[in-house]
């Protein structure tokens, strides 16, 4: 049996052969960037998550019929060398501690251009109350 392979969760999430798991995520198209730390602030109330999934009339698009299955979070982006402290929203099917740190991973495609969404994979790299010091790529060691 191959341990290495992703499996796909029942929340969303993959499995990477038992590292913690990756938690799928959207995303504002415009705030993504490959690496980027967020620390998670708190989770959004259901009704909030809804009208921000769907168009400005109150329709649903295609990709996304359903948007009560969301969760949204407000995450801050951790300030580093070129950036500066901003916040974002993020949605998920499954959860996202609060507090937590977060990486967003390079593995993103479009997931609705209409609600500006991309979709792509977060990893936790530090619990609630630990520094986001984020893991290094082979590159840059």
């Amino acid at each position: 049996m191959d341990t290495t392979a992703d499996t796909r969760l029942s929340d969303g999430s993959t499995s990477e052969g038992g590292n913690e798991p990756k938690q799928l995520v959207l995303v504002p198209i415009h705030e993504y960037r490959p690496r980027l730390t967020v620390r998670i602030v708190d989770r959004l109330p259901a009704p909030i998550t809804v009208q921000l999934l769907r168009l400005p009339s109150g329709a649903t698009v295609p990709e996304l019929t359903q948007p009560d299955e969301y969760a949204g979070y407000v995450a801050r982006v951790e300030p580093g060398a070129d950036r500066v402290r901003s916040t974002m929203i993020v949605f998920t099917r499954g959860s996202l501690d609060t507090d937590a740190c977060y990486v967003f991973e390079g593995d993103v495609q479009v997931f609705s251009t209409r609600l500006h969404l991309f979709e792509t994979t977060v990893s936790r790299i530090a619990s609630a109350g630990d520094a986001c010091n984020v893991p290094q790529t082979p590159e840059q060691r």
